[in-house]
């Protein structure tokens, strides 16, 4: 009986620490963004590595006036797809599918998103860390051009990028690094928006119990390049760089997960930032953020 009741205080703990971290999801305020074309939102979810697994998740953000004010407020919701199937002994394909709506002042675009797709292979473990690398690509499966708004309000970025990242991983650190080769110019008539590459150092923390996980990471983004777009003045087709697009980036972003057992979980995320990013001409900088999801695991 005893034992019992310790386990049903651990289970209100447990459920009582994820309310929190939702809870602080509805009130953050803070900017959280990543200029992110793959990499800072690939497989950052709590979950077991090397598994076939399948996740679904909702995701809701603001862009804040204070980033690209002359479009105003954006208001962003994603329905994602996303899973890993395992091919052989640590080897995996991860893949994510959204469908993705993007409102404010000008208007409402609702469409799928562009697909990323990763192959990610194990090299070797060394005293329970993990070294992987993995390699693939964001490809543009969506329009840019939906009721002929800005390239901020389309679902997708209109480029094929190039993905590259290598991560050590163990039961409770992991740190990594990224780089995304920016590929095209997006067709968006307003913006024909080109994107500069990105590089990625992430590194962070988790608390594992029984069936609650809680963690924590810090990543560090360097737009290389500036971005440009078409010369709005111009008569020809000239292109001028945007000033401060490539502005270097440092976000906090806490995960956690419930676990009922080895196959189901709930997820959330949320993120804060250190330094933040005021030029929104992709759609990807938020003045809020956050997501929950359910996950299974095979």
């Amino acid at each position: 009986m005893k034992m019992y009741k310790r386990m049903k205080r651990s289970y209100a703990l447990y459920f009582t620490s994820l309310m929190i971290l939702f809870s602080s999801m509805i009130t953050t305020c803070a900017i959280a963004q990543c200029s992110d074309a793959g990499i800072c939102s690939i497989e950052n979810q709590l979950r077991d590595r090397w598994r076939h697994s399948i996740m679904l998740t909702y995701l809701y953000g603001k862009s804040g006036s204070n980033a690209d004010s002359t479009q105003g407020g954006l208001t962003f919701q994603t329905l994602m797809l996303s899973g890993e199937v395992q091919l052989f002994t640590g080897t995996s394909i991860w893949a994510s599918l959204p469908l993705n709506q993007q409102s404010g002042p000008l208007g409402t675009v609702t469409g799928i998103g562009d697909l990323i797709v990763i192959v990610n292979q194990k090299l070797l473990s060394i005293g329970g860390a993990e070294l992987s690398v993995g390699a693939g690509g964001r490809f543009a499966t969506a329009s840019v051009n939906n009721n002929n708004l800005p390239q901020s309000y389309q679902s997708g970025l209109g480029s094929n990028d190039l993905i590259l990242q290598a991560d050590i991983i163990s039961k409770s650190i992991n740190v990594g690094i990224g780089y995304q080769l920016a590929g095209g110019r997006s067709l968006n008539e307003i913006t024909r928006l080109k994107r500069g590459d990105n590089f990625i150092i992430r590194g962070g923390y988790t608390y594992r119990g029984e069936h609650f996980d809680l963690g924590g990471e810090l990543l560090a983004i360097k737009q290389i390049q500036e971005s440009t777009v078409i010369n709005p003045v111009a008569q020809s087709s000239e292109f001028v760089a945007v000033s401060g697009s490539n502005q270097f980036q440092i976000n906090i972003l806490l995960k956690a997960r419930y676990s009922f057992n080895d196959t189901f979980g709930l997820t959330g995320t949320v993120g804060i930032p250190l330094l933040k990013r005021e030029v929104n001409l992709d759609g990807l900088t938020r003045a809020f953020s956050a997501s929950v999801g359910v996950a299974v695991d095979l």
